[in-house]
């Protein structure tokens, strides 16, 4: 029998989710709300799976404006949020860079995109092999930064048009790739010199919204889009998804690999379920790789749009999802299957 949810609501909307380390073996999530008449908080919350199975909140003030989105580094107590932020000519959307303390958000810089790339920072993630750089999503482009002075490094020169909406981009596990869409089309781009070295035309039949890595086999990648589908690619050859699959009903805004066991995938979506599937044909566990890919199981705890599923940052077995109602819910894997990968 599966353990029942833990709720937590958060008092605004919001609809980005992270794990967060910073070196310490708790599971703890960052959360960042999305207000335009309310000032955003990031609130921070761990979760006490041994004594009291309860969530301890601390929030931290974000006056920067409605965050759209979070990440977090690998090793320190950093952290960047991508935010709209209203002026005298309306929205514009930056970055910044925060430390992270008990009793405060301490803002490091800023990051504004350079005038002849574009106009909006739309993410920002941390580079994992050295943790000393990070990579800027300003529309359709990535715009390196140094990590201690926020300069530009490098930046890539995508052919593609600004007005594509781009919100899939991440870092393959060694670092030496970076993926990312231009509405349905996905691209990869070496990191040494931020040339494309692959396309895939109509990866999905609508827009792309995210995609993952496997954490255990850096040519496999997971994405997932409008057309209710999650679709796993081997980079070796991209004629086709070696594995596709569909049971959501509405746009799929998030695909997670646990990062231990990579036949474990999350999935969120705006029909407001989380779906964990097993994929174990192109996990990096051998015994398994003969059983059948499936949907293990859904979890409909939430009732609004899911916008991030992330599996918690020291369990395995446990993961997080948030809702645009403010509904953060944390559920666990279930014993079964479990048992199942452990024997």
């Amino acid at each position: 029998m599966t353990q029942a949810a833990l709720i937590q609501g958060i008092e605004l909307h919001a609809r980005t989710l992270v794990p967060y380390k910073n070196g310490s073996d708790q599971n703890t999530f960052l959360v960042g709300t999305q207000s335009l008449r309310s000032e955003n908080h990031i609130h921070r919350l761990t979760f006490d799976d041994e004594i009291s199975n309860s969530l301890d909140k601390k929030s931290y003030p974000h006056p920067h404006g409605e965050i759209w989105h979070l990440a977090t580094h690998p090793e320190s107590p950093l952290i960047a949020t991508c935010f709209n932020r209203l002026s005298g000519d309306g929205c514009c959307k930056r970055g910044a860079i925060f430390k992270m303390r008990d009793d405060a958000l301490d803002l490091q810089y800023e990051v504004s995109p350079p005038a002849e790339i574009g106009t909006e920072v739309r993410q920002i993630q941390f580079e994992p092999s050295t943790g000393k750089s990070f990579a800027a999503l300003v529309d359709c482009q990535v715009v390196f930064h140094d990590l201690d002075t926020g300069k530009v490094s490098q930046s890539s020169k995508i052919e593609a048009k600004n007005t594509l909406k781009t919100f899939a981009f991440g870092f393959s596990p060694p670092g030496d790739l970076l993926a990312l869409n231009s509405d349905s089309t996905l691209r990869g781009l070496d990191t040494r010199n931020l040339q494309e070295c692959w396309c895939v035309p109509n990866a999905h039949t609508n827009q792309i919204r995210s995609l993952d890595f496997n954490p255990n086999r850096p040519n496999v990648l997971a994405t997932s889009g409008d057309d209710c589908s999650v679709k796993f690619w081997d980079l070796r050859n991209l004629e086709k998804p070696v594995v596709s699959m569909r049971h959501h009903s509405h746009w799929v805004w998030s695909v997670r690999y646990n990062p231990y066991y990579d036949q474990l995938v999350l999935t969120g979506s705006s029909d407001s379920k989380v779906h964990l599937l097993r994929v174990a044909s192109v996990s990096s566990d051998e015994a398994s790789q003969e059983q059948e890919d499936v949907l293990l199981e859904t979890f409909d705890d939430n009732e609004d749009s899911i916008y991030c599923t992330e599996w918690a940052p020291n369990d395995p077995w446990i993961f997080a999802s948030i809702s645009y109602d403010g509904r953060l819910v944390v559920n666990r894997v279930p014993k079964e299957e479990k048992f199942r990968i452990l024997c």
